[in-house]
């Protein structure tokens, strides 16, 4: 039995060594924490080891007596240590103070345990050395009470006021020393101190294995250091060696009980060569089982990012973008909330996030936003904030554990992500989020922009419809008039009123010619807005398509041969569907143009041609006149588009007759 408390002690002293040096790695030795932690994991392994040292009555008093020296010394440093660990781990500045300040007192009074004063010798008792205390022993042991009430002190104020990572640590930190410490110190100090005997003294140290298992859980869950691979790899080999030498102490009891206390050698030599063949089968399934536990957050960065960027260019509506982000967030760091909050230098301001996020008040978000502007743009844990900061207590209020600032020209806000559903925030968490940074501003940005855009062209078109309500408005005031002045110009040019000279007549033919313009430019006018307005009247009947161009061509024949124009039709004789006063329109329209455009002794000829197979015609106006720019092409069949030439600031017109 002794073998196997034995090798339970070898199992923690080991492991505490291991967690030593691995706390240390990583340049983890300028890092006060990790430095006092591996301080003390040596300690409490040299504890251990002279403690069952010193229990070994195989070896001389003398030897024991030293082992008992080593053993008072290395546990009061043990529990020292410990408590300059917690306190800087829980950030604990009123103790950290005080310890300083009676750090020497403290160290003298654990110091004399290697002297006389406190082990003045040992002898037997029983199957274990006995210690005979020294006049100094009181004098130790209120030391050692010193430390621990500040242990506990430390651990009680910490978890009160620590948040997310930092209280995850501390709390299962706080567990094993509240599991381990209290039976350490009953079996090794206060059982002998209080009857004299010492036959649980063997089992001081064991407790210790509690401690042990929750650190490894510590480091593998909550990332108490950054060796979270190495300790869960350690914690596997431990488990195993602890399932095996249980197994083997099951065996040794049902051994001993069938043989009455009488196990032949050569079966304790077969059971010591036997059980180290079961490590490789064991190990695999407590690495199966530390990993299932440890790593069931575990998630591809390389994955995740090309998710987030697909996300990023899936919307163009900045509120649904956000939420997206936010989802994908949520979902692969397992976080509890994700919510960002947006500002720009044009106005905008838009909260947004998973459903049921935390609101931030407008008083809480300029505290934040002004520590986000002098942190030089970093991602903030709360968790390595001042605790009696106001930023602090606003995130820890809202159970924020990270904030990512989103700071660039025109945009400053943040994305807040809660606390995580399982273990917290890694180092590796945090190498992602930078990694996103840039390109979520560039998403929000260009969303940003896409929104102004959107919101100027409905700008625009409200615009443009008051104008063609205006324009429809005014049409319509203006053709009665105009049509009333036409009327009475056609009664005088009929000498209803009286006779008229031929200068009188002359200058009456030119009223009721530019009467008439000014009418079918508000006619035009008045059909641009019905287009536009889809309520432009279209009555479609069966024509013949050469007898409405013929009668287009002979409405502005003599305008024509005014000017010597020649014009021609050629096509062949089809019926159409179409409104023939709007076709005549077009037409008329197409050979003023041409008109317009053909010098004297010119000509114009139309042609159509007919695609059966579309069941289409086709119509095609030209003339031998300056012909059209490439360059005006792309505006040809806009509103008041013109073609900026010598011939058309000559002849007018108002570009709306193509349109």
């Amino acid at each position: 039995m002794d073998i196997i408390a034995v090798l339970v002690d070898a199992i923690i002293s080991v492991s505490m060594v291991l967690l030593a040096v691995l706390s240390l790695l990583k340049k983890g030795y300028r890092n006060s924490i990790n430095y006092f932690f591996a301080l003390f994991s040596f300690f409490l392994a040299v504890f251990i080891v002279s403690g069952d040292i010193s229990n070994n009555i195989n070896i001389p008093e003398n030897s024991a007596l030293i082992a008992n020296y080593i053993c008072f010394l290395t546990g009061y440093g043990s529990a020292l240590l410990l408590l300059l660990f917690t306190t800087r781990l829980a950030e604990v500045k009123k103790i950290n103070k005080l310890v300083k300040f009676i750090f020497l007192p403290l160290m003298i009074m654990g110091a004399i345990g290697a002297t006389p004063l406190v082990v003045a010798g040992v002898a037997l008792q029983g199957n274990i050395y006995a210690v005979n205390y020294g006049p100094l022993i009181g004098v130790y042991a209120f030391g050692l009470a010193v430390v621990v009430a500040l242990l506990t002190y430390s651990l009680i104020y910490g978890l009160r006021h620590t948040y997310g990572e930092k209280r995850h640590q501390l709390a299962i930190t706080a567990t094993g020393i509240a599991l381990s410490v209290p039976l350490v110190l009953i079996f090794a100090l206060v059982i002998p101190l209080a009857t004299g005997k010492f036959a649980y003294n063997s089992l001081s140290t064991t407790p210790a294995m509690i401690l042990t298992l929750c650190i490894f859980y510590a480091i593998g869950r909550y990332h108490l250091f950054d060796i979270r691979n190495a300790a869960v790899r350690t914690l596997a080999y431990v488990l195993s060696l602890m399932f095996l030498l249980s197994v083997l102490f099951v065996i040794l009891v049902a051994l001993l009980a069938i043989f009455h206390n009488s196990v032949d050698s050569y079966v304790l030599y077969g059971l010591v060569f036997v059980v180290p063949l079961f490590i490789s089968p064991v190990k695999k399934v407590f690495d199966r089982w530390t990993s299932q536990i440890f790593y069931r957050d575990y998630y591809n960065s390389d994955e995740f990012v090309l998710r987030i960027n697909r996300v990023m260019t899936s919307t163009t509506d900045l509120r649904k973008l956000l939420e997206k982000v936010s989802e994908e967030l949520a979902r692969t760091l397992r976080s509890r909330q994700v919510f960002f909050f947006i500002h720009t230098d044009t106005g905008h301001h838009i909260t947004a996030g998973t459903p049921s996020h935390t609101r931030l008040s407008k008083e809480e978000e300029i505290h934040i936003m002004s520590l986000i502007i002098g942190h030089s743009k970093e991602i903030l844990l709360t968790s390595s904030l001042d605790f009696d900061s106001h930023v602090y207590k606003i995130l820890a209020s809202h159970k924020i554990e990270v904030a990512v600032p989103l700071y660039n020209d025109g945009i400053r806000g943040c994305v807040f992500l809660g606390e995580r559903m399982a273990s917290h925030y890694t180092s590796r968490d945090i190498r992602v989020l930078n990694l996103i940074i840039d390109s979520l501003l560039i998403a929000i940005q260009n969303t940003i922009s896409i929104e102004s855009i959107r919101e100027s062209n409905s700008q625009l078109r409200q615009i443009d419809k008051v104008k063609d309500e205006f324009v429809s408005i005014a049409s319509h005031e203006l053709r009665t008039p105009m049509t009333v002045i036409r009327g009475f110009v056609s009664l005088l040019q009929r000498e209803q009123l009286g006779d008229l000279n031929d200068k009188q007549q002359d200058i009456l033919t030119k009223i009721s010619d530019n009467t008439k313009a000014l009418i079918d430019l508000v006619s035009d006018m008045l059909d641009i807005s019905k287009l536009e307005a889809n309520k432009l009247d279209i009555r479609i009947s069966d024509f013949e398509l050469a007898d409405i161009i013929n009668s287009s061509l002979e409405k502005i024949r003599l305008m024509f041969d005014k000017k010597g124009i020649k014009s021609s039709y050629k096509g062949d004789s089809v019926v159409i569907k179409t409104d023939a006063e709007r076709f005549e329109r077009i037409m008329l329209n197409l050979l003023s143009n041409a008109y317009k455009f053909t010098d004297v002794g010119g000509s114009v000829t139309i042609t159509s041609t007919i695609d059966e197979s579309a069941a289409m015609a086709t119509i095609c106006v030209a003339d031998t006149g300056i012909g059209i720019p490439e360059n005006a092409m792309d505006g040809l069949f806009k509103k008041f588009s013109q073609i900026n030439n010598y011939l058309q600031r000559q002849s007018g017109g108002t570009g709306l007759g193509l349109a």
